[in-house]
């Protein structure tokens, strides 16, 4: 007997109909030599009217020397050793299945070589002693090793050689096949626009960890609202993947009962340290665009403050007095002038704050929001558009197309520019990542959205629904700057893509 060649299955030759792995020795004017992986390397042929069901223009695209393949057998002559293969034969399903076999099998041969080896005992006789009794009695002898490693009860009825072989063979079982914890991740999107907002958020995320144990536990992270990633860490595969199954039923049972929306992302699976990778490098990214403020909004500053144009203003006019004052110290009419400049200074500075706050502004467009009406230089320089920003009736006469500017819902000390999409009573077909396809604007509402249609690149709508028209602070009238952009804006003249399904002020939806 040899040491380390021997089939892998009890049978001498394959059963006619079944499937085997073989790999290619030679391509011939017949057809195909090939060595049978499972069956000691014997020889067998693949006529050519067996690789193809189709007319063969090229061999070397079918089949190719040196690789593996999955193939039926057709007829086999045990006397002479005559094996006729064919490969046309073969569905999808069935290579799977048989390259599924075939790891196992050639998992129990190395662990079988690897005992011979060490114990010089011959690789036939442990596969007769322990190898196929125990193909007979569980299916396949790696299900039965993996098995040995928590209940030892498997080798009792497996004669062993002697006690060397024994000790080695369950010592080796036990590094190779021993379980690694495998991490199960699924993301989902958890949203509530209903009365308890992000209790309701919150309630439903901790559902998912109630049922934690010792052995199977979940854990919640947040990458950025809405989007949570839920892991598990256990042994068995299929167990974490039910449990995150489990858990997200739960969420969106919870979450749901509250009129929220839960939205599996990603479908529970198991991960590797490179998504791990990924995932962390997607945390980081969203928590420093988080802590920033977003590329396509303007920050201000409170109303109660004197703002930069305003400030601005101010040292420009102290400037002058101070210039005034050096020049009046010469003269007796000093006291005089100074006290006249220091009135004038006084009263039209409140003047100024005034107009900025209630009649209009210059205002400078940030990021590539409003690309490419806006900022249509944004990709060749730092260059940015300054518009004329009109506050007087802001909300009076709005209509689709406009620019307006508003306070951010998701930053309420800063001033967002965005275009009108759909006012009061119209019905839009949202994009990602709004929660739902179709969303109507209730009653005090406008649709807002920016004109770039990279959603990455704006913050709108899209993200935080219909804004109320209070938050609206002006509507974007005139570009100043550049000279090649000077004029109004021709919001009339603006066709969107977002689809829109014009309504009435008087069908809108009314909040309770």
């Amino acid at each position: 007997m040899s040491l380390t060649n021997c089939r892998f299955y009890e049978e001498k030759y394959p059963e006619i109909d079944s499937f085997v792995m073989v790999n290619v020795k030679q391509i011939a004017e017949m057809g195909a030599y090939v060595k049978l992986l499972e069956y000691d390397n014997i020889d067998g042929m693949i006529l050519l009217s067996e690789l193809s069901r189709r007319r063969i223009r090229s061999i070397q695209k079918l089949i190719r020397v040196g690789r593996n393949e999955v193939v039926v057998v057709l007829r086999v002559d045990k006397e002479k050793g005559y094996i006729d293969l064919s490969k046309r034969r073969v569905s999808p399903e069935d290579i799977v299945k048989c390259e599924e076999r075939y790891n196992k099998s050639k998992m129990v041969h190395s662990i079988m070589r690897h005992v011979a080896e060490k114990t010089s005992h011959p690789i036939e006789d442990l596969y007769e002693r322990i190898g196929w009794p125990l193909n007979k009695k569980y299916g396949h002898a790696v299900d039965a090793f993996k098995l040995s490693i928590t209940n030892p009860d498997v080798w009792q009825d497996i004669a062993f050689p002697n006690d060397v072989v024994s000790e080695e063979l369950k010592s080796y079982i036990g590094k190779r096949l021993t379980p690694q914890p495998t991490k199960v991740r699924a993301d989902v999107e958890v949203t509530c626009f209903g009365y308890e907002g992000i209790d309701a958020v919150k309630t439903a995320l901790r559902t998912a960890e109630a049922r934690n144990t010792p052995d199977n536990q979940v854990k919640v992270k947040l990458v950025s609202p809405p989007l949570y990633v839920l892991t598990s860490t256990c042994l068995e595969k299929a167990v974490g993947i039910q449990t995150l199954e489990a858990a997200i039923v739960d969420i969106r049972k919870n979450i749901e009962a509250a009129n929220g929306n839960c939205i599996v992302k990603m479908e529970p699976k198991a991960v590797t340290e490179n998504d791990d990778a990924e995932l962390q490098a997607l945390m980081e990214k969203r928590e420093r665009e988080n802590a920033e403020v977003s590329g396509d909004e303007n920050p201000q500053i409170f109303k109660a403050d004197v703002n930069r144009t305003t400030f601005g203003v101010a040292i420009m006019a102290s400037n002058r007095i101070f210039s005034a004052f050096s020049r009046l110290t010469k003269s007796g009419q000093f006291f005089r002038s100074f006290s006249y400049k220091l009135f004038i200074f006084g009263t039209w500075i409140p003047a100024v704050i005034f107009f900025n706050d209630h009649v209009g502004e210059v205002t400078r467009i940030n990021g590539a929001s409003m690309y490419p009406y806006l900022n249509t230089g944004f990709n060749e320089s730092n260059k940015k558009d300054l518009c004329w920003v009109n506050k007087m009736s802001p909300t009076k006469h709005l209509q689709r197309g406009m620019l307006v500017s508003f306070w951010s819902p998701y930053h309420p000390d800063v001033l967002a520019i965005k275009r009108v999409i759909a006012v009061e009573g119209d019905r839009v077909v949202t994009r990602a990542p709004y929660p739902i396809t179709i969303a109507d604007v209730p009653a005090g509402h406008i649709w807002v959205e920016g004109d770039n249609r990279d959603g990455n690149k704006t913050l709108d709508s899209n993200h935080y629904g219909p804004i109320p028209l209070n938050l609206v602070q002006g509507k974007i009238t005139h570009v100043l700057w550049p000279w090649s952009s000077f004029g109004a804006i021709r919001w009339w003249e603006f066709k969107g893509r977002t689809r829109v399904l014009r309504g009435r002020k008087e069908t809108a939806l009314q909040w309770d």
